[in-house]
């Protein structure tokens, strides 16, 4: 299992897509929860500041 933070960034994003195929995903998101779904991730609201 991977977590990551910052997940719905450009960057972020992109890592989740790629990482998902390899394992499963927990991404970290503060502001905006995205619309779409990918298998193996789930997406979790967190303010870590």
């Amino acid at each position: 299992m991977i977590l990551l933070t910052g997940s719905t960034g450009g960057i972020g994003s992109l890592i989740v897509k790629n990482l998902s195929k390899i394992d499963k995903v927990i991404a970290l998101y503060n502001n905006t929860k995205p619309d779409y779904k990918i298998d193996n991730v789930i997406y979790v609201q967190v303010d870590i500041t």
